[in-house]
């Protein structure tokens, strides 16, 4: 889903050249002069290898030539969720979550410093997890965690209130 630039640099604005390869864009194939077409935009590409080559000339011997190739390998696209964190303890409290990363195969990093595709964490709160694919591409997902209800309920002072008491 992004986009590079490849640029080709040409010291003398005499020397002709020309982008060959995959996916060249309209008039990019045609011998020029200057600066017109040295950078091109590469975009909208399937998962894939893809090779660019950049040839230059000389404008008046064209046996005098030179090119390079680029090679571009765009990635399957990754991407991580984190299923709905479940309670699975109250004394003590522990939460556990688990992470999903396409494709598989990566690792997972969470905002608390644990790694792994599952993890049980004693509290509630934001967690986010960073999955990064084998390609070195990452994504990143955000969910919150249910408090432990007793951080909730600790206002509730428990006995008996005279005032309360009385009344029964």
């Amino acid at each position: 889903g992004e986009s590079t630039v490849i640029t080709g640099i040409v010291t003398d604005n005499t020397v002709q050249h020309r982008w060959t390869g995959s996916t060249i864009p309209t008039g990019y194939d045609t011998w020029v002069t200057g600066a017109a077409n040295t950078e091109l935009v590469i975009s909208g590409l399937s998962p894939g290898t893809y090779t660019y080559n950049f040839h230059a000339r000389s404008a008046t011997d064209h046996s005098c030539s030179s090119s390079t190739s680029v090679q571009v390998v765009v990635h399957q696209p990754v991407s991580v969720t984190i299923s709905m964190p479940s309670v699975t303890n109250c004394n003590p409290y522990t939460v556990s979550m688990s992470a999903n990363g396409t494709p598989a195969g990566g690792t997972y990093l969470w905002s608390n410093g644990m790694t792994g595709q599952n993890i049980n964490v004693p509290h509630g709160g934001v967690y986010q997890v960073t999955y990064k694919a084998p390609s070195g591409c990452s994504a990143t997902y955000s969910i919150v965690a249910p408090h432990n209800p007793d951080r909730v309920l600790w206002i509730v002072p428990e006995g008996c209130y005279p005032n309360v008491c009385d009344a029964y």
